[in-house]
């Protein structure tokens, strides 16, 4: 023979069943909140690095272009000590040949 159920006790089981399957819905919610959070703040962070990233690029075109400028400044300053140093030869060669002329 089958034992007898409680029908007070099968209620309170019941009860507890569904408060237990509340919290569960309730906790379910949560984590499914926080993974969207989650998942968003992630997409985010994707897209800030991207643009770090671009900036970065900009930047080191930035450094190029700088580096070209100076080499070229550089070789301009280097032909221009030259030149500098040529006419400065010549004025000297200049200064001493012509008293020699004026004197004959």
């Amino acid at each position: 023979m089958a034992p007898k159920l409680n029908p007070t006790l099968a209620l309170g089981r019941a009860e507890e069943t569904a408060r237990s399957l509340d919290e569960t819905a309730r906790q379910a919610q949560a984590i499914e909140e926080a993974a969207t959070r989650l998942a968003s703040a992630g997409a985010q962070q994707a897209a800030a690095i991207e643009q770090v990233r671009g900036n970065f690029e900009v930047l080191a075109g930035g450094v190029d272009s700088a580096a070209t400028a100076v080499q070229q400044l550089a070789r301009g300053q280097a032909l221009v000590s030259q030149s500098t140093g040529d006419t400065q030869k010549g004025l000297q060669a200049a200064a001493t040949t012509a008293p020699s002329e004026s004197c004959v």
